[in-house]
């Protein structure tokens, strides 16, 4: 079967996403594709364009294999490292800590020592 345009491309992200979705990923045929071109792989998982993909995949945010000229995405490296992701912490804020006049945006004043 061949996938041409870019409709055909997202109805087969979503066609491979719905034999994906959980425990059912065993259950795969030899049919399904094993590996998605890096677009495809962007676009499914992370919803990027395609330059966006080829960045992250050029970065090493997405798992990528080299066949020949081609750039690939094995499905299972890739699934395997959004499970292993941790959530996104929100940074640390100092101001917690701090006095109300310093929260506040006011500067604290600092006496200086004389010699």
């Amino acid at each position: 079967m061949r996938y041409v345009g870019c409709t055909n491309a997202i109805n087969r992200a979503s066609t491979i996403r719905t034999h994906m979705k959980g425990d059912h990923m065993d259950s795969r045929t030899k049919n399904d594709p094993k590996t998605l071109s890096v677009p495809d792989a962007g676009k499914t998982y992370f919803g990027l364009c395609r330059a966006g993909s080829y960045s992250a995949a050029a970065r090493g945010e997405l798992p990528t294999v080299k066949i020949g000229r081609r750039l690939r995405v094995p499905i299972r490296a890739l699934e395997k490292m959004l499970d292993e992701a941790k959530p996104a912490v929100e940074p640390f804020r100092q101001t917690a800590f701090l006095g109300a006049s310093a929260r506040q945006g006011n500067k604290v004043k600092r006496s200086r020592s004389t010699k």
